[in-house]
Order: structure tokens, then C-alpha cells, then sequence
């Protein structure tokens, strides 16, 4: 891609608006920028993002920086104790490329010592720390900038305090009676007796502490240069300082993280997954993400005539909905760590398998093809998601999350909280997703980046549990379909299929007549706000095929703010 800052102003405009189209009525316009763009749920964690790239960062670097950020901001959906994935295009090596940091389950778990209460939520809910290897690691091989100083905006949010925005008031109230029950989440964000209203500071010291920590030992072991720092860092967190307070804590909890699981825990750079789609190259993360069930959903769709279904029409509704099911169904036989179990990517992907599945399909009538015993929540509020571009076209598109508030350990005088992740393992024995020592859960986080042509055209994601891998793919063929920009695909009327049944449930911008005709298919329907998170919380960054200008999306049904520059 062309460093787009050669651009003159006028001619990006001037190609721009010629290709808005205007097909839904969106909250804010889209966000256009000719150097680099950051999107993420958070506001504030934009502009540190943005802040970044400004002086000089990349891509990498100013993804690292937001994502600490949104910690900070919203702490239930990142921060150095959580896990994800994480999908990037590397301008200099025009290519894809997929890091998992999804946490592992402590060597000791067993399936007798698990509950459905206590994998959601005590100390044998925690699983290995993921995020914080994820921020070393992509820094470290493709960042330019120090730990140290993508850390410091977070660092001083900490110190001074940081505003409470109205997401995650919403969020902290749900998970209010938990917190109550640790000294260390009722001193840092209960500080007053209550949840911090809108517009009140808190600060997290604890946290600011941890950090500065982490960045002494980098600054220590400068003079090996940056990426024997980096790494240094990364040792007081999985092998020294850290490691230790956090063995100490599970030790006298009675949790099983142990010192050996920190040690042995890596973050892993994988092959990313793709379909192509109406000429765009799809890719997304490989299973134990979920995200191969939306790449079925697509191959399926693209037996039909989309655009002339209409949006969200009964018919494009209901062979949605379809896919949904079919591809839920091979996501439970098939999706979980591939160090554990062999799974037939390439088959699911193929022709031949899509178009048994599509055959499957009655245009005229709800189907059944499911066989789950376990239902997970569809909008599980824990979970992130940000993408970053800058002027060289490199691409990020991130999905972390920290593990809830509520529920989650917090380390004492860490400030930072262990993911619960070991509430995506299934209990049952006999299933490929149960729980095993070193294995990775199964997820829905589904980060996406889209080439055209053979250069980048999109970086896209949402959280929303298991809504993930149903809501990417709308917005997809809401740009590719139905030539929505950015801000349109993003703000435009979903619907969730729910796992185990039949019933839709979608945004009550969809028309009465769509829902009632899908009633009378054998859907039930469930109808949400208008704007719901329930249906996720979406940013993306588009980039114009012509003028290579950046185009920045985020979603309203959370405080998601893109910021170009």
C-alpha cells in the first residue's frame, strides 16, 4: 500500500465521498484519516493508540499501547492477566500472520476438581496469563518503540486516575456484589463504597506499580539491545517478580497456577485460516478460535444471491440463521486446541463439504441440526476488541479479554486480574473441549483481516461471547453485499442465533413483518433493544482501493470511538 501521507487532502476527499453510500443511517459519519487510524471500544484508548503513531510508532506499537489502555479504561476486557488473539498484515512481508495467546489450563486441572460454579468463577477458575506474552511478542518482532514507552500513557492514566465512562460503569455495576468479596477490586474501583459514576476518577496504583516493575528491567537490560529488553520484561512477568506474587497468591487461595506453568507458557505464531468470498480473501484465526465457523457460515452464503436476498430480509434471515446451526454443529465436533486433537480444516472449508451443508438447508423452514448439552452466553461481557493502521499499510486487528471483573482473581497488590477462562472448557468427559493440563479452551474471539487483490482492504472484529462468530460475517457481506462503508456495516441492525434452539434473537430495528414471517418459518424470535451489546461492540478500519485512505468504524452499542489522523 502507498504511504498514504503523499496523498494530496483534496483528492482523498473528493474519492471518499463519491463512495459513501448511504444505505443505513449511522450514529457518526465515518472517520477518515490519511496517516493512521486507531479503533477501539474505549475512547480514551483510541487516542493513546493514536498518540503513539503520532510519535512516530507503527502499527504494532500503538496496538500494544491501546491495548493496555483499554485496561485501564475498561478493565474488565484487558490487561496483562487475560488472553487472546490476534491477527496482523506486515506490509514489508505482504503477508498475514495469527498470534494465540490464549491462556492454558494450569498442568494440575483435572475434571474432577471442576463445578459449573467454580470454573466461572474462585481461584480454580484462572487460567495461564496470555495477553502480557502477546504484547511482548508482537513488539518485540515488529515494533519499533520500547515496553517502556507504550506502557507510559497507561502508567500515568494509573497514577493519576482515569474517567469513568458510561460501558463501564454499566459493567462494574453487573459485577458490584462480586468485587465486594476481594479486598483489592473493592479498594481499587469501589474506592468510595460504590461504582465510580460517570465523569468521577478512579486510579489503580497497584497496577502502575506492576508496570513500572516490568519496564525497570527492560530499562535494566537496555544496553542488549531493544528486543533483549523486551524480553527481560517479559521474565520478571513469567519467571520473576510477578510470577512469584502470583504463585504466592494461588498458593494461599488455593488455586493451581504454579510457577512451571508461567515458566512454560508462549504465546504461538500460527498459520491464519482464509476463504475467499466473492474475490476478498478472508482471514481470521485458526481453532481453538471459533472463527472457522463463521468462514462455513460464508462459503455457504456465497451459494446464494445475497444482495438480491436484500438486507435483512426474511429470506437472507432465515438461510443465515441456517448456516448458523450447521456451522455451531461442526464447530462442537471439531473446534479445540490442535495440540490436543486433529482438526479437518481444510475439509470443512472445502466445496465439497460446503455444498452438502448448503443442501441441508429448507428455504422454507427452521431446522434443527444441533446436538449441544452446554450453552454458553451469547454476549459475555469480558471481552475487547481494537484495530490499528498506520501510513507503511500495516494492519492490526485484536481480540483480547480479561476475564470479568466480577468473577476474576486479582492477584494481591497486582492491580491486575487472572482470566477466568476455564469457564470455556466443557465439563463432560467424552467431548474434545474438556478439560486437560496445558490445553488450550475453546473460544469465540474471531479478529479478521481482508485482502483484495492482493493488498489490504479490511481489519475488523467485535466481542459478544458466542454472537462473535455470527456477527462478524454479517458485517462482512454488509460491505461486500451490500456496499455499506465501514460505519454503516458496523451500526446496521444483527441478530444472534441462540445455541440449543431455534430462537433469534435481533435488534428491534429489524422490521415486525421480517420477525413475523420468520415466526411463522419455526423461529422463535426475541427482540433486543435497538442497540444492544448483546449483539457486540464492532471496530474496523477499511481502506479505499483508490486513494488509500483509511477509514475508521466503531460501534455505538458501546463508547467505541475510531480517530483518524
Amino acid at each position: 500500500m502507498a504511504v498514504v501521507v503523499r496523498l494530496a487532502a483534496a483528492m482523498i476527499s473528493a474519492a471518499v465521498l463519491m463512495q459513501v453510500n448511504v444505505a443505513t443511517t449511522t450514529h457518526r459519519p465515518v472517520v477518515i484519516g490519511m496517516n493512521g487510524m486507531v479503533a477501539s471500544n474505549n475512547p480514551l484508548a483510541s487516542e493513546v493508540g493514536m498518540s503513539i503513531l503520532k510519535q512516530g510508532g507503527n502499527a504494532f506499537d500503538a496496538a500494544v499501547a491501546t491495548a493496555a489502555a483499554v485496561g485501564v479504561a475498561e478493565p474488565v476486557y484487558s490487561g496483562p492477566g487475560g488472553e487472546g488473539f490476534l491477527l496482523i498484515y506486515v506490509a514489508e512481508e505482504k503477508q498475514v500472520k495469527a498470534l494465540n495467546s490464549i491462556g492454558k489450563a494450569p498442568y494440575a486441572a483435572k475434571t474432577d476438581m471442576f463445578t459449573r460454579d467454580n470454573m466461572g468463577m474462585g481461584p480454580l477458575s484462572s487460567i495461564v496469563p496470555g495477553t502480557f506474552d502477546s504484547w511482548i511478542e508482537l513488539l518485540k518482532e515488529y515494533g519499533t518503540m520500547s515496553l517502556g514507552q507504550v506502557l507510559q500513557p497507561s502508567i500515568e492514566y494509573l497514577e493519576r486516575g482515569v474517567p469513568q465512562y458510561p460501558f463501564n460503569r454499566r459493567i462494574m455495576l453487573q459485577g458490584e456484589e462480586s468485587m465486594r468479596l476481594s479486598p483489592d477490586k473493592t479498594r481499587i474501583y469501589l474506592a468510595k463504597g460504590r461504582v465510580p459514576e460517570v465523569g468521577e476518577i478512579y486510579s489503580n496504583t497497584d497496577l502502575a506499580k506492576t508496570y513500572r516493575t516490568i519496564v525497570a528491567a527492560e530499562e535494566k537490560a537496555r544496553s542488549l539491545g531493544r528486543r533483549k529488553a523486551i524480553e527481560a520484561a517479559r521474565d520478571v512477568f513469567y519467571k520473576g517478580e510477578i510470577a512469584e506474587a502470583i504463585v504466592k497468591y494461588y498458593e494461599k487461595v488455593g488455586g493451581l497456577i504454579t510457577a512451571k506453568d508461567l515458566a512454560d507458557y508462549k504465546a504461538e505464531w500460527m498459520e491464519p485460516i482464509s476463504t475467499m468470498y466473492r474475490g476478498y480473501n478472508v482471514y481470521t484465526m485458526p481453532p481453538n478460535s471459533s472463527a472457522i465457523a463463521y468462514l462455513e457460515q460464508m462459503n455457504i452464503m456465497e451459494g446464494f444471491d445475497v444482495r438480491a436476498l436484500g438486507h435483512n430480509s426474511t429470506q437472507y434471515v432465515h438461510l443465515f440463521a441456517e448456516s448458523i446451526k450447521l456451522s455451531r454443529a461442526d464447530r462442537w465436533d471439531y473446534v479445540a486446541d490442535p495440540a490436543f486433537v486433529s482438526i479437518p480444516t481444510e475439509d470443512l472449508l472445502s466445496k465439497e463439504h460446503t455444498s452438502k451443508q448448503r443442501a441441508r438447508i429448507n428455504p422454507d423452514r427452521a431446522s434443527d441440526f444441533e446436538h449441544i448439552s452446554a450453552v454458553k452466553s451469547l454476549g459475555q461481557e469480558d471481552t475487547t476488541h481494537l484495530t490499528v493502521a498506520d501510513s507503511h499499510g500495516n494492519l492490526v486487528s485484536l481480540t483480547q479479554s480479561g476475564g470479568g471483573l466480577g468473577r476474576a482473581e486479582i492477584p494481591e497488590g497486582l492491580g491486575f486480574w487472572i482470566s477466568s477462562g476455564m469457564s470455556w472448557f466443557d465439563l463432560e468427559t467424552d467431548t474434545i473441549n474438556r478439560i486437560e493440563g496445558g490445553k488450550r479452551a475453546r473460544w469465540n474471539m474471531s479478529p479478521t483481516i481482508v485482502m483484495k487483490d492482493g493488498e489490504p482492504f479490511l481489519a475488523i472484529g467485535t466481542p459478544g461471547g458466542q454472537g462473535i462468530w455470527q456477527t462478524v460475517p454479517q458485517a462482512l457481506m454488509n460491505i461486500i453485499d451490500f456496499d455499506m462503508n465501514i460505519q454503516e456495516a458496523i451500526e446496521a441492525p444483527r441478530f444472534v442465533d441462540t445455541p440449543g434452539g431455534s430462537e433469534l434473537r435481533m435488534e428491534g430495528r429489524i422490521p415486525v413483518e421480517v420477525r413475523e414471517l420468520l415466526s411463522g418459518r419455526g423461529h422463535e424470535i426475541e427482540v433486543l433493544d435497538d442497540y444492544t451489546s448483546i449483539v457486540g461492540g464492532m471496530n474496523g478500519i477499511m481502506i479505499h482501493p483508490e486513494s488509500n485512505a483509511l477509514m475508521g468504524g466503531a460501534d455505538p452499542r458501546r463508547d467505541g470511538y475510531a480517530i483518524g489522523w
